[in-house]
């Protein structure tokens, strides 16, 4: 059967890549919308038993225990055919043509027992760089490795104790930016260090940071995840935001009420080439750049859920999906009237054409960098849809 749908596929033109596309979209957005009905039903049944006693432990108890009782009493038919569907779906995905990564360098430390644990974190810079965090001592010091873009080993950063500063980046002159994805407002949570591992400046930037993305003049790019736009404060409720050199913010994403501009709710993909960025986000999932002091809306991507994506003028893809969809590649095309399909998708395998697995990925401009463990992999939009 799959292997006869894969074939079809392949004769399809636009217009019916348009139309498959627009209804798997039109059906997962009525199964989620089906899914929170129910959720609010149960919420509402368990509000009608539910009382709290004082006591935390015993009212988690007896909570968990309604929770129970009530999907034993009432069992969620849409659950169950959503199962049914995600199987089938699973299945459809599963023979799509197949397009692997390229192996391009193993992270190397000098120091032997760096080179057999995997590193805390991995940044890939504007030029192409990479530069990975690994754990140093039992103090909390780390040393940062910088890798050329041809992979190689170029220089060691020893730096002080990191309060969990789990995201990297490269800045001009050697430095290196180490920031905390989490932190209270007010609160310092990047810090620069030169070549030599001494402190040049810390800041505020903002909590719950999903993506940090520096360009080659020093610039720093910053999108954020849903606890910081909805429920935190300051910059973090603007979901994307520039800062200069010295880690001042220069230009933040306007506010809902301030522009007609789709909300930034939570940043699943930004990729920063040269001075411009791009973001998809949650829920509306529109593309959209920023350069300057001014954003550009370039309206729906016709598929929800993507990871991380790449860009090269007119031409776009993006990666991964929710649950089965999660190593979906979606070629796009960036027209004046939105962001429209150009060609079947794809599934992104490792090497040895396994799925990908605790990968980490970064879009730079038409480059997919993508760190599982020490290993450095790479893909180009042009495998995806040639110029």
């Amino acid at each position: 059967m799959w292997e006869t749908w894969r074939e079809e596929m392949r004769t399809w033109d636009e217009p019916q890549w348009q139309q498959w596309y627009h209804e798997h979209e039109e059906r997962s957005r009525a199964i989620h919308e089906q899914e929170r009905w129910e959720s609010e039903d149960r919420r509402q049944r368990i509000t009608q038993l539910w009382g709290p006693s004082g006591d935390p432990k015993q009212d988690f108890e007896r909570l968990s225990e309604l929770h129970r009782r009530d999907r034993l009493e009432h069992p969620s038919e849409m659950r169950r055919a959503h199962e049914q569907r995600e199987s089938i779906r699973r299945q459809e995905v599963s023979s799509y043509p197949t397009l692997p990564l390229r192996h391009h360098a193993d992270l190397r430390h000098s120091d032997r027992r760096s080179r057999e644990q995997e590193p805390v974190t991995v940044g890939f810079g504007p030029a192409g760089e990479a530069l990975a965090v690994w754990a140093h001592g039992g103090d909390g010091a780390v040393e940062v490795s910088h890798h050329a873009p041809d992979g190689t080993s170029r220089a060691i950063t020893p730096v002080p104790p990191q309060p969990d500063r789990h995201k990297v980046q490269p800045l001009p002159d050697g430095q290196v930016l180490l920031v905390s994805a989490r932190c209270r407002e007010g609160e310092d949570n990047a810090a620069v260090y030169d070549d030599i591992g001494r402190l040049v400046c810390t800041a505020h930037i903002g909590d719950a940071i999903e993506h940090l993305l520096s360009t080659a003049d020093g610039e720093v790019w910053t999108a954020y995840f849903d606890e910081g736009v909805f429920t935190g404060s300051g910059l973090s409720t603007h979901g994307l935001v520039r800062f200069g050199t010295d880690l001042s913010p220069r230009w933040r994403y306007p506010h809902q009420n301030e522009t007609d501009l789709p909300l930034i709710g939570d940043c699943y993909a930004l990729n920063v080439c040269g001075e411009k960025a791009w973001a998809y986000a949650y829920d509306a999932f529109h593309l959209v750049s920023a350069e300057g002091q001014h954003a550009h809306d370039h309206g729906p991507a016709p598929f929800s859920g993507a990871r991380a994506l790449l860009v090269d003028g007119d031409r776009a893809a993006l990666i991964g999906g929710y649950t089965v969809e999660s190593d979906v590649i979606t070629p796009l095309c960036i027209t004046p009237d939105g962001p429209r399909l150009t060609g079947p998708p794809q599934r992104l395998t490792m090497p040895d054409g396994q799925p990908p697995s605790r990968a980490r990925y970064t879009g730079r401009g038409c480059e997919l960098h993508v760190a599982v463990g020490a290993t450095w992999y790479r893909l180009d939009l042009d495998a995806i849809t040639p110029p």
